[in-house]
């Protein structure tokens, strides 16, 4: 699937680039300073009866699987998330088009969502479902892109997106009671990677009624740090050969060996991010 880039849309009241990422930053800080304020006043409850999304849903209260989505346990579950939001985000604004950007974001969030409560009678807050969809998109996008993981490993996207792919389906299959909702992690990207095969983008359906241009190959790659020790190095590139050989042959084909040195690049991932992020 090819992708071009577009004319910002209607959202000039930002300013400037990425005006729906800017958007969704700012309107997650700001239910974020709610959400402090009702916590601090006694309004917690009305937060998780109301705001937070739960089997209530199926009661009417629809809503919730739009709020959840800007609702967070705590500051670093936030700060997570929106470094997330805009590392990948505004890549793929910048090429689908802020209408098309918004309207991805959120089916992959109501998709998380609702994966999360075919597998849970829990409640669950939180935007990473649908930045686990934005992950997904980016990778698919711009596959071969530098990034660094946990800030400390250049590797491409569609690595990243395998990586994570993984440890979300290790998790799935052995549940430790960490509070994280990994099936809305998994339902975020399954939803957006629906979604892309489809060709469900608008932009895709009228290309002959716009003005389109492909979108030039510039250097957008983060500079990789050089490694810190050989060590890292040397893990780095068992870690690149596994990931080749499981998107050449699959998971299952990896050696007892290879799963082991995967599982623990994974545990240095888990390790690195805050252990009681909700999802």
């Amino acid at each position: 699937m090819r992708y071009y880039t577009r004319n910002q849309s209607s959202y000039q009241f930002i300013g400037g680039d990425y005006p729906a990422v800017k958007m969704l930053l700012i309107l997650n800080f700001i239910a974020y300073l709610l959400q402090w304020l009702l916590s601090i006043t006694g309004g917690e409850n009305f937060v998780y009866n109301y705001l937070a999304l739960s089997p209530r849903i199926w009661e009417g209260q629809i809503w919730q699987l739009v709020t959840y989505m800007f609702l967070h346990a705590d500051v670093w579950h936030m700060l997570f998330n929106m470094l997330a939001l805009w590392l990948f985000g505004k890549e793929l604004e910048m090429t689908w088009g802020s209408n098309e950007f918004l309207k991805y974001y959120f089916i992959c969030g109501i998709g998380a969502g609702l994966t999360f409560l075919l597998f849970s009678k829990g409640v669950v807050i939180g935007a990473s479902g649908a930045v686990f969809g934005l992950l997904l998109a980016f990778g698919m996008t711009f596959p071969d892109q530098i990034i660094l993981m946990s800030l400390i490993f250049p590797i491409k996207a569609k690595y990243m997106v395998i990586i994570y792919g993984v440890i979300t389906f290790m998790n799935i299959a052995n549940p430790s009671g960490d509070g994280v909702a990994h099936f809305a992690h998994l339902g975020g990207m399954v939803f957006g990677l629906i979604y892309l095969k489809k060709e469900w983008f608008v932009f895709k359906a009228n290309r002959t009624k716009m003005e389109i241009k492909p979108r030039r190959s510039e250097s957008k790659e983060l500079r990789p740090l050089p490694p810190r020790e050989d060590r890292s190095e040397a893990m780095r590139s068992k870690v690149d050969s596994i990931l080749d050989k499981i998107n050449e042959v699959g998971y299952d084909h990896l050696t007892k060996e290879e799963k082991e040195i995967l599982l623990e690049a994974s545990q240095h991932l888990s390790n690195s991010d805050r252990p009681n992020i909700k999802h």
